[in-house]
Order: structure tokens, then sequence, then C-alpha cells
């Protein structure tokens, strides 16, 4: 009797840290999008700012490495929005 009691004790504890260590281990990993999120931000703004300086460009709706540059930070806005949805 005394062994269930401790026995469910343990348990409860086990499970209410899995579910800390679960919502901390979200939470790093949404952190670590958003770091990633702003160096794709500083590298489109880096590029735009060398092909201004390089040619003059000012209209991309042509250029097809400053869209792909674009839907990566979509998709990684979209994906961390989802993520946090999901907490």
């Amino acid at each position: 009797m005394k062994d269930e009691i401790i026995e469910k004790k343990i348990q409860s504890y086990i499970n209410f840290f899995l579910k800390i260590f679960q919502r901390l281990k979200l939470r790093i990993e949404i952190e670590k999008m958003k770091l990633d999120l702003k160096n794709k931000y500083k590298i489109l703004g880096k590029y735009v700012v060398h092909r201004k300086e390089k040619n003059s460009m000012v209209d991309f709706s042509h250029d097809e490495l400053y869209e792909n540059k674009i839907n990566e930070i979509i998709k990684l806005k979209f994906y961390i929005n989802n993520q946090i949805k999901s907490k």
C-alpha cells in the first residue's frame, strides 16, 4: 500500500518534470528560430545594399535570389508562429 502511494507520487513528479522539460525545449527551439530569422533579415539587408551599390537596383521583383530569400523568411516566420500557437 505504502509502496503504491510512493510509486504514484514519484510517477507524478516524473510527469511534471517531463512537461516542464518539453516546454523548455520548445521555448529554446523557438528562440533559436528567432535568431535564425534575425540572421536571414540581416543577410537580406546586406544583399539589398550590395545590389543597390553595385547596380543602382531598387526593383527586386524579377530578382530570383531576392525572392528565394524572402520566401525563406516568410516560411520561417510562419513556422515560428505555428510553434508559438502550439504552446
